[in-house]
């Protein structure tokens, strides 16, 4: 679950306003609905192997969006 934290405070770090925050927000949501399948044919669905992926994702996203700006 710390992987999830650094996740959710990078989000509030890097986007200080509601428009930017609804975006990391739905890129979040398609990764989630694009590995859906993955994390429920994993044993466990909290594996540190997909929170640190789900991390690195949304540090990535955060940043090319922030460039995009």
């Amino acid at each position: 679950m710390l992987f999830l934290e650094i996740a959710i405070n990078r989000i509030d770090y890097v986007f200080a306003n509601y428009e930017e925050r609804r975006k990391v927000a739905l890129v979040v949501i398609h990764y989630l609905l694009f590995f859906i399948p993955l994390i429920q044919h994993n044993s466990d669905p909290f594996a540190p192997s997909l929170l640190f992926f789900l991390c690195c994702y949304i540090a990535v996203v955060s940043l090319f969006l922030r460039q995009h700006d």
